[in-house]
């Protein structure tokens, strides 16, 4: 466990802390996905609410990697 210092370090050693938890997260999605990929034949129909799911999170995740790459959060105000 890290000694923590001063006021600022403990907000450091939190911030690392919440991204490898989240890199974590990042990585159950990536395997999930590949496993549901991999459930699913090309010529198959899928439920609509299966459907919504997928659109949902693939939005999801554009929005992410644009928010990061960009700083821009795409909402408008």
């Amino acid at each position: 466990m890290k000694h923590i210092k001063n006021y600022s370090d403990f907000f450091k050693v939190n911030e690392e802390a919440e991204g490898a938890s989240y890199k974590a997260k990042l990585e159950e999605i990536i395997k999930d996905a590949q496993e549901i990929a991999s459930m699913i034949n090309d010529g198959e129909d899928l439920e609509a609410w299966v459907q919504d799911k997928i659109a949902i999170a693939n939005s999801s995740m554009h929005a992410i990697k644009g928010y990061l790459q960009t700083g821009d959060t795409g909402v408008t105000k």
